[in-house]
């Protein structure tokens, strides 16, 4: 964790923005409080801010209305906090000033253009791909772009757009999947779920976002990409049960779906779960070879004792990729 011995306001600022970052919300908040002994006014917002992310939006909200001046930072907590409570023509309101105010902030376009679909406002796919950002924030706008169209019909296209959104997880990928598979098990309506999900999950707001992926799963249990994003919300979260409940439910309708595959074989590998990282990284090296799946299976099955196993791995390792 990030901790740091100072007495200096800049630097427990500095530090305070680092564990935000790094998604260490208690001790931001333990920060913000030495802050405040100095009358730093940067505490309450880094306060409000961890917060909103450790499902606490009303003791954030309630920060952030004693926040003077309010700057486009505060309002823009101001509509996420909003939003978990629901009140989406509100936080419309909020993110619609930092548009007017800055309109090349991609977030608040972004979430505002999610919120709009969800209350049943007609969405442009083009609207989103307009919206400049890069890295993460361009692979989310492929993401929710791909769902308008999928809610328009369009699933070839919508297929195009989720495969431009690969490495919007960890080994995220369309691969062994087509747009067939989306054609037969998509339910259109499940889309505006997955796209406000997607929105609090690049907000880190791992909760609210689990309530959105749930509501679609609940419109389509079998749902290949619910599924998915459910289980990854559930992994980031620590909790590896329902993980591995709904990364395995994504591949009932999907059986070579890579990204599930590997990621229930790194699950495994985590939590020291031989059998569980052995089963879903032999099958997912049945389908494709991979250095790092090949070490990791050795790894496994060395840890279990299996030498003879663990060794042919490593055998493979070597004559497969041999520099």
């Amino acid at each position: 964790s990030l901790e740091l011995k100072t007495n200096q306001p800049p630097v427990l600022e500095k530090l305070a923005e680092l564990q935000l970052k790094a998604g260490q919300f208690k001790s931001a908040i333990e920060t913000a409080a030495l802050l405040e002994n100095y009358g730093v006014k940067s505490a309450t917002v880094i306060k409000a801010e961890a917060y909103m992310h450790i499902d606490e939006p009303g003791r954030a909200l309630e920060l952030l209305a004693q926040v003077t001046p309010r700057n486009l930072h505060v309002t823009y907590l101001t509509g996420l906090g909003l939003m978990q409570f629901e009140k989406y023509p509100e936080a419309l309101q909020y993110f619609s000033i930092v548009i007017k105010q800055n309109n090349r902030h991609a977030a608040a376009q972004l979430t505002r253009i999610s919120i709009q679909n969800y209350i049943g406002q007609s969405i442009d796919p083009k609207d989103i791909l307009a919206v400049s950002g890069s890295g993460a924030l361009d692979r989310l706008k492929q993401f929710l772009a791909g769902c308008v169209y999928a809610q328009q019909g369009q699933i070839p296209t919508a297929y195009q757009y989720w495969e431009n959104a690969s490495g919007l997880f960890p080994a995220f990928t369309l691969e062994g999947l087509s747009a067939d598979d989306f054609q037969n098990n998509l339910n259109v309506e499940e889309c505006k779920y997955l796209m406000l999900g997607m929105v609090f999950n690049a907000q880190r707001m791992d909760t609210a976002a689990i309530k959105q992926f749930q509501r679609a799963i609940q419109i389509n249990p079998n749902s290949i990409l619910s599924n998915y994003l459910l289980a990854q919300a559930y992994q980031r979260v620590g909790n590896k049960e329902m993980a591995v409940r709904h990364f395995e439910a994504s591949l009932l309708e999907a059986p070579n779906f890579m990204a599930s595959l590997i990621a229930l074989g790194n699950l495994g590998f985590a939590y020291q779960d031989a059998d569980l990282a052995s089963k879903y990284y032999s099958k997912a090296l049945s389908l494709k070879s991979h250095p790092t799946l090949i070490y990791r299976l050795g790894s496994v099955y060395e840890s279990v004792g299996e030498m003879k196993m663990a060794e042919a791995q490593y055998r493979r390792l070597i004559g497969d990729y041999p520099k």
